[in-house]
C-alpha cells in the first residue's frame, strides 16, 4: 500500500518550473552527473543522512528502489520516520491543540535518471498530527550538466510546492503563513545541506580513485 501511494507521486520534471523561480539554484562544479546518480541509487539513500542532520529525523525504516509500475524509466520508494516538531510553532496552534513531541512521517520518492538530466520528487506526508492532512508538500530536485560533457559539473534546482487541500479553521488561519515561509526557507537550508553531502562523496570517489 505505502509503495502504492509512492507512485502516485507525480514524475517532475525542471522543464515544467521554466516559469517558476527555483527555492533554491547552485552550480556544484567539482561534482560530476556520475557521482549525483550514484549517491541516489545506492544504499544507504542519501537523503536518509540528510533528513537526519537537517530535521532531525530517527527510526528511519527506508524501502528499496523499485520500477514503477505506472510511469516507465523511473523507480520509487519510501521512507518512513520519525521528527520532533519544531520549536517555533505558531502560538496559537499551541494554544488551541494539544502537540505531540514527535511526528510520524512518510517521504514518498519517484526517480527519473536519464544522460542529461536526473529528478528527485518526493511528497512528504505527516501522520498523526492535527491538521497535517490540509496540505501536502512536494519537493523536486533537478540536476543538470553545467554545460558541455559529463565532467563540467552539475547545476542543482529545487522546487517546492505546497498544496493547499482544504481551508484551515478560522483560528489555525494564521498558521498557514508560517507554513508556507518554514517550508520555503527551510527547503533552501535542507537543499545546502544537500549539497555538503555530494562534494563530500565526490572528493570521496576522487581520492578512491
Amino acid at each position: 500500500q505505502t509503495l502504492a501511494r509512492a507512485d502516485e507521486v507525480p514524475d517532475a520534471q525542471a522543464d515544467q518550473f521554466l516559469h517558476d523561480k527555483p527555492a533554491f539554484s547552485k552550480d556544484l562544479p567539482s561534482t560530476s552527473m556520475a557521482t549525483i546518480r550514484r549517491c541516489l541509487e545506492d544504499e544507504p539513500f542519501i537523503m536518509e543522512r540528510c533528513f537526519e542532520l537537517d530535521i532531525k529525523a530517527f527510526d528511519i525504516a527506508p524501502s528499496k528502489w523499485q520500477s514503477s509500475a505506472h510511469v516507465p524509466d523511473t523507480h520509487i520508494r519510501c521512507m518512513k520516520f520519525k521528527m520532533p516538531l519544531p520549536d517555533d510553532m505558531p502560538s496559537g496552534a499551541k494554544s488551541v491543540m494539544t502537540l505531540p513531541e514527535f511526528c510520524t512521517c512518510q517521504s514518498l520518492c519517484r526517480l527519473r535518471c536519464a544522460n542529461n538530466e536526473l529528478d528527485l520528487t518526493y511528497q512528504t506526508v505527516v501522520d498523526g498530527m492535527p491538521y497535517a492532512d490540509y496540505f501536502r508538500l512536494q519537493v523536486t530536485d533537478s540536476f543538470t550538466p553545467c554545460g558541455e560533457g559529463t565532467d563540467a559539473g552539475v547545476t542543482f534546482r529545487r522546487w517546492v510546492v505546497i498544496v493547499w487541500v482544504k481551508e484551515l479553521p478560522f483560528l489555525m488561519r494564521p498558521a498557514r503563513s508560517f507554513i508556507a515561509s518554514k517550508t520555503m526557507s527551510g527547503a533552501a537550508d535542507a537543499a545546502k545541506i544537500l549539497v555538503d553531502l555530494f562534494e563530500a562523496e565526490g572528493a570521496k570517489l576522487a581520492g578512491a580513485s
